[in-house]
């Protein structure tokens, strides 16, 4: 299922932490975080939110730059772990939980929203060996 435009991809943003049982996303960034392409009110509005429902964040950012503001610097108030390494395994910004898999073209303002386990342990295992090494 696509989802198009910002505010649908900020209403899903905020669905995927209401409705996250496993209590853990994943994303595998190749520019700046997601919720950034919202403006600072909304990204922190997710963060907060995430926080509040005690759901950890692990971000690997395929790149060594790093876009969080000043604010958000604080990685254990924000329940998040963050690994910068160069690599060219992906191409696309992506989040993972429950099973699910969001593909994210912030330059189109699309969201690939994919509800298969099988596809979601499919990037868990290259997120994981990504992270691992």
């Amino acid at each position: 299922m696509k989802v198009l435009g910002q505010k649908n991809i900020e209403e899903l943003l905020l669905k995927v932490l209401e409705d996250n049982t496993s209590k853990q996303l994943c994303s595998i960034l190749i520019g700046k975080p997601i919720v950034y392409y919202f403006g600072e009110d909304f990204s922190e509005k997710f963060m907060k939110l995430r926080v509040e429902k005690d759901i950890s964040l692990r971000s690997l950012r395929l790149t060594q730059e790093n876009f969080d503001s000043q604010k958000h610097k604080n990685y254990s108030w924000y329940n998040k772990e963050i690994k910068h390494i160069e690599s060219n395994r992906f191409n696309q910004n992506i989040f993972l939980y429950d099973g699910k898999v969001l593909i994210f073209d912030m330059k189109n303002m699309e969201c690939e929203y994919i509800d298969s386990e099988k596809e979601c342990w499919n990037y868990l295992g290259r997120f994981n060996n990504l992270w691992n090494s």
